[in-house]
């Protein structure tokens, strides 16, 4: 399944699409799929993706701000 398939099925695909994060979603399912994770697993790492980055935009957070300190 392309990079594009994953992301059609995903409720929230805005999320990642207009976020910070948006440049690295396709590498990152790439990377997913190269060490052969399973679909499901891939859309629910993606969900979790979103969410993050959705937190990252209305928090107006810099992604070079986003560290271990600021997620805890």
């Amino acid at each position: 399944m392309s990079a594009d398939r994953s992301l059609e099925r995903l409720a929230r695909r805005d999320w990642l699409s207009d976020s910070p994060l948006a440049s690295f979603v396709s590498p990152y399912i790439e990377f997913l799929r190269n060490r052969r994770y399973a679909d499901r697993t891939i859309h629910s790492y993606l969900g979790c993706l979103a969410h993050f980055s959705y937190w990252i935009k209305t928090a107006g957070v810099e992604l070079l701000a986003v560290d271990v300190s600021l997620v805890n």
